[in-house]
């Protein structure tokens, strides 16, 4: 049996809202392993699932195939969505699901350099035919594209003092693994806690930088819009601030109406004490 490193978040309130709103073909423009989208395909829902990871792609196809429901999933990246709902000749969409940022499986399981808790590799790709790694990103970018870049993605650092503590490092040695991000964020600072907090926004910001995860999503929410203009539902999950601002403001000049006053957050689990539900309609 495949082991399931993903834990799918508000799928309860997730589920009261294609109820609410009379959903009955979803697109999930973030599949992973299925967590939401092969849950409600099992539910009776007609699901669209879309996952840009090869590795991801491989072992749900085979958990969509063994599951025996109608949801057809599709290696692509949700940026074009408006060709692949075509291509899947699915007709009409009623909602579609975004669950954005990194999904556990590349934190528990992958050994491209997304988790902070193992020496791997900087490559930190989604997708292998991507254009270049994370080693490239801080290795290759200059000093004025790092300051953009950690500004941007890290809060509450002292950004020129951590791209002067990159360029020296990098110097001296190549930076391509996670060992030598740890070995930046010591020459930083002494504090554990502020050290954890440099790995993390670095690997952050390699990740998005790599992926090109912002126009993606910026992308993402126009052709979902595009689609269903006049009705339908759109769904989004963040889990950092810049995700979610960056939703907000997606939103905030467009005619759909937000559901909820405000996002719905989660206490189950502590890993998930960040994360932001959203929902927006049309009419």
């Amino acid at each position: 049996m495949t082991r399931n490193y993903h834990t799918p978040l508000f799928l309860n309130e997730i589920r009261d809202l294609l109820r609410e709103y009379s959903v009955k073909v979803l697109v999930d423009g973030t599949f992973a392993e299925g967590g939401h989208g092969l849950t409600y395909a099992k539910e009776g829902y007609t699901v669209l699932g879309i996952e840009y990871d090869k590795e991801l792609y491989a072992i749900s196809k085979k958990k969509v195939h063994d599951a025996g429901v109608n949801c057809t999933l599709v290696h692509g990246n949700f940026a074009n969505l408006d060709t692949i709902v075509r291509n899947a000749g699915i007709g009409r969409i009623d909602a579609v699901l975004f669950d954005f940022g990194i999904s556990m499986y590349h934190l528990r399981a992958s050994t491209r350099g997304f988790s902070m808790e193992s020496d791997q590799v900087l490559d930190l790709r989604a997708d292998s035919a991507a254009q270049y790694t994370g080693r490239d990103v801080i290795t290759r970018y200059t000093k004025e594209q790092l300051y953009d870049c950690i500004s941007e993605n890290i809060e509450s650092i002292d950004t020129g003092r951590l791209v002067d503590t990159i360029i020296r490092y990098r110097g001296k040695q190549d930076i391509a693994r996670a060992s030598n991000i740890w070995a930046i964020a010591r020459e930083y600072s002494t504090s554990k806690h502020v050290q954890e907090a440099v790995v993390r926004g670095l690997l952050q910001l390699l990740r998005v930088e790599v992926n090109n995860e912002e126009e993606n999503m910026k992308s993402g929410l126009q052709k979902a819009s595009d689609l269903m203009d006049g009705s339908g539902l759109i769904i989004t999950i963040t889990f950092h601030s810049r995700e979610d601002r960056l939703v907000k403001l997606f939103f905030r000049t467009s005619k759909w109406t937000p559901v909820f006053k405000k996002p719905l957050k989660h206490t189950s689990y502590a890993f998930a004490k960040s994360a932001r539900l959203r929902a927006y309609v049309s009419h």
